[in-house]
């Protein structure tokens, strides 16, 4: 267990309390309107810089617990809880331009977890040889893909909860503090295409500089990421041509995140833990 991990963790999870306590003030002020005003901006960049230092702390842990004398240390642990930070580094970025603040509710929380089962268990895949130019291009694409659409993900969710609420006129106070659903469905789909860009770069520098994207061993990581990125195309035709939103969006984005996780993660889940192939 390292000194850089435990305070990681503890920045996450006082960064969660943190928007916790902000979205509850803001459903309290919108309860009383007349009387209280909404809660201040320096409430906001209170926790906004608890998540900025959770994010440089989590980097310093990560940078130390994949630095081996042999090389760099990407068993599945490791890798999980680079992409949780990652997907928190790109949740807070989005977060300074637009006010998607609450996906840290669930991003956080995940951070931690992740950052946790690092400390706690040990699973070593060494990588010796750096990468070629091309293959960090696709890599680095991949790990952009992933972490907006998982976003995307989050957000659907999210909005499928708000949307079920608002249909039975049952609204919790922390529902009540996010933006409109209109809002949340227009960041969901700004979520997507985005994810949706540089999913297509990924496969493209894929093809372009690994040797045979559908080897034995990448075949059912190619064959998962085309499929879940025809379901994003299919979901943003929808959007465009019969007006999808709510639950469709909800299903589709689900689904093809679905195939995105399972290429990235469920091979790497199988040969690490279950088979222990390393």
């Amino acid at each position: 267990m390292t000194v850089f991990g435990v305070i990681a963790l503890g920045l996450c999870l006082l960064s969660t309390g943190s928007i916790w306590l902000y979205m509850r003030k803001q459903a309290s002020a919108i309860d009383q309107s007349s009387t209280q005003p909404l809660p201040e901006k320096t409430t906001r960049r209170s926790f906004m810089l608890l998540w900025l230092s959770s994010l440089i702390v989590s980097a310093l842990f990560i940078r130390q617990q994949i630095t081996v004398s042999t090389g760099l240390d990407f068993g599945f642990y490791n890798t999980f809880a680079i992409s949780s930070c990652l997907i928190s580094a790109l949740a807070f970025t989005l977060s300074v331009f637009r006010p998607i603040y609450y996906l840290g509710l669930i991003i956080l929380p995940s951070s931690a977890l992740s950052i946790a089962m690092s400390m706690g268990f040990n699973q070593s895949k060494i990588l010796t040889t750096v990468p070629s130019l091309g293959m960090q291009a696709h890599i680095l694409f991949s790990i952009i893909a992933f972490s907006l659409l998982c976003l995307a993900a989050v957000q659907a969710v999210l909005n499928y909860i708000q949307e079920a609420n608002l249909r039975h006129y049952n609204s919790s106070s922390l529902l009540r503090a996010l933006p409109s659903l209109q809002e949340n469905d227009s960041n969901l789909f700004q979520l997507i295409i985005l994810g949706v860009l540089m999913l297509t770069l990924a496969l493209a520098s894929g093809f372009t500089f690994l040797d045979n994207l559908f080897a034995q061993h990448l075949l059912h990581k190619t064959i998962l990421s085309c499929l879940a990125w025809l379901v994003f195309v299919v979901l943003l035709f929808g959007r465009k041509q019969f007006g999808w939103r709510g639950r469709t969006a909800t299903h589709w984005t689900s689904l093809g995140f679905s195939f995105l996780i399972i290429a990235y993660f469920g091979s790497k889940f199988v040969l690490e833990l279950i088979l222990q192939r390393v």
